[in-house]
C-alpha cells in the first residue's frame, strides 16, 4: 500500500483561527452585531466550538482545524477504492474530526449543530508556510480556507470505534467525509463566498433571533429558576434588591430589563455563566 506523503503548516490551529478571525472582523464588520465571542478553555470544552460570529443574520459558530495538504496520487485515501471519492485529485487537503475511541468533541459539536445549523469546520486550504504568509501579509487566509457545515455529517453510533476524517478540495464544492460509509458534506462554503453567504443569511435571517419581549424573558427566567432548583422565587428577588446601590438601579429598570437582570444574577452565581444579548435594535 503506497504511503501518504503529506505536508503541514507549521502554525498552529490558534494562530490560524487568530487570523481569520481578524480578518473577518474588518472585512466584515457591518455585518457583525458585536466583538467574536470566545469561551474560556472549560467553556469550550462542554460546547465545542472555538467562536460564536454575532452576524445581523444569525451566529456563526466555528471549530478550527488544522489540516494536512495530501501531495502524491497514489496514496490510499485518494485511490478510487479508498477512502476518498476517486475526483478528489491530489494535491487535496484533509482533517480529522475523530480521534479513534474519542468522539466527544465531535458529537457536542453535531448536536450543537442541530440546534444551531450554522456550526461549521473551519480549515485552511494553504499547502505550505510560504502561501501562509503571503495571505496572511494580504489579509486573505479566509479566502484560502473552507467552512465544512457539520450539520450535514452524520451521527455515528456510541460504540463506534473508529476514526473518521473529512477531506476537500479546492475546486470541489463538497468535501467528503472519510470512513467506509464515505458520503459527501452539502452546505459547505468557500471562504472567496463567505460575504456572499452572510449577505444571503442578513436577507433571511435565522430563526434563532428571537425578539427579548416579556414572554421570551419569562420563558428564560422561569427555565433559569427551575435549573438552580430555586423554590422561594420572591424571596430570591428580594435579597437581591436589598442592596441599596442595586436596589436603587432596580427601581429605574423597566419591567424586562429587570428580569434580564435577574436572569444574569442566576447565570452568574449557580453556574458561573455571564449574559450575553446581541441583536439589531430595530427590525432588520
Amino acid at each position: 500500500m503506497p504511503r501518504t506523503r503529506k505536508r503541514f503548516l507549521s502554525v498552529s490551529e490558534f494562530t490560524f483561527g487568530y487570523q481569520l478571525l481578524f480578518e473577518q472582523t474588518l472585512d466584515y464588520h457591518d455585518e457583525l452585531l458585536c466583538m467574536p465571542i470566545l469561551p474560556n478553555l472549560r467553556q469550550e470544552g462542554s460546547l465545542g466550538w472555538d467562536v460564536c460570529l454575532p452576524t445581523k443574520g444569525g451566529c456563526l459558530f466555528f471549530q478550527f482545524k488544522k489540516s494536512e495538504c495530501i501531495v502524491n496520487r497514489n496514496a490510499d485515501c485518494v485511490k478510487p477504492d479508498g477512502y476518498y471519492n476517486e475526483y478528489f485529485r491530489t494535491p487535496c487537503f484533509r482533517i480529522k474530526i475523530c480521534e479513534n475511541r474519542n468522539h466527544n468533541q465531535y458529537d457536542k459539536l453535531k448536536r450543537w449543530s442541530q440546534r444551531f445549523p450554522w456550526t461549521f469546520y473551519v480549515a485552511p486550504e494553504i499547502s505550505n508556510d510560504t502561501n501562509y504568509l503571503e495571505y496572511s501579509s494580504n489579509f486573505s487566509v479566509t479566502e484560502h480556507s473552507r467552512f465544512i457545515n457539520l450539520g450535514n455529517c452524520r451521527t455515528y453510533p456510541e460504540n463506534d470505534r473508529n476514526s473518521h476524517y473529512i477531506v476537500y478540495h479546492p475546486e470541489v464544492v463538497e468535501p467528503r467525509i472519510c470512513s467506509e460509509d464515505s458520503h459527501p458534506i452539502e452546505g459547505s462554503i468557500f471562504g472567496r463566498e463567505l460575504r456572499v453567504f452572510l449577505n444571503k443569511k442578513i436577507q433571511d435571517p435565522a430563526e434563532e433571533l428571537k425578539k427579548i419581549d416579556t414572554a421570551f424573558v419569562d420563558k428564560i427566567l422561569n427555565s433559569c429558576f427551575e435549573i438552580a432548583g430555586v423554590k422561594d422565587r420572591a424571596k430570591k428577588k428580594r435579597e437581591l434588591i436589598q442592596n441599596r446601590l442595586i436596589g436603587k438601579r432596580y427601581s429605574e429598570m423597566t419591567i424586562i430589563d429587570r428580569k434580564l437582570f435577574l436572569i444574569s444574577h442566576l447565570l452568574s452565581a449557580y453556574f458561573g455563566l455571564s449574559l450575553v444579548i446581541f441583536g439589531p435594535q430595530k427590525k432588520l
